[in-house]
């Protein structure tokens, strides 16, 4: 555990912003996909619920 780094801080969105010259951002989390799910994720989970 000591020899572990720490977590690094997700830029804000004003500074993501001004890095890259944007004038509308949307924040996701890492784990988030902003064009959904694969067809073949939603295939397999309806058959897992029939």
């Amino acid at each position: 555990m000591l020899k572990t780094e720490g977590c690094v801080p997700e830029k804000s969105i004003e500074e993501i912003k001004a890095e890259l010259g944007l004038t509308n951002v949307i924040k996701i989390s890492s784990n988030e996909n902003p064009i959904g799910p694969p067809p073949k994720a939603i295939e397999a989970a309806h058959d897992c619920l029939k």
